[in-house]
C-alpha cells in the first residue's frame, strides 16, 4: 500500500471515528432530554439546534429561551428551575 493510500485510509477511519463519537453524544443528549420535564424539553428543543462544540450554553439558553418566556409558552420560574438539567443535556451535544 503506497503512502497516499495509507493516508486516505487513515483519514477515512478518523472521519468514521469522529462521526460515531458525535452520534454517541447525540444519543446521550436525546436520552437525557427524555428525562426532562415538559418545560425542559421545550427549552432543549429551542436551544439544541444551535449548539456547537464551542458554544457558550448560558448565552444560547438566554437567547433562545427568552422568547419562550416572553411569549408566555413557559413561565420564568419554570425556566429557571429547569435550566440546570437542560444545560446538562445540552452539554452532551458538545462532546
Amino acid at each position: 500500500m503506497n503512502t497516499s493510500a495509507r493516508w486516505l485510509s487513515f483519514a477515512a477511519l478518523l472521519v468514521l471515528s469522529l462521526t460515531s463519537t458525535a452520534r454517541a453524544g447525540e444519543q446521550e443528549a436525546l436520552a437525557c432530554r427524555a428525562k426532562l420535564t415538559p418545560v425542559g424539553q421545550q427549552m432543549y428543543d429551542a436551544v439544541a439546534p444551535h449548539v456547537r462544540a464551542d458554544s457558550q450554553l448560558p448565552d444560547l439558553m438566554r437567547a433562545h429561551v427568552r422568547g419562550l418566556v416572553v411569549s408566555g409558552r413557559i413561565s420564568r420560574p419554570d425556566a429557571l428551575s429547569a435550566a440546570p438539567a437542560v444545560g446538562a443535556c445540552l452539554r452532551q451535544l458538545q462532546l
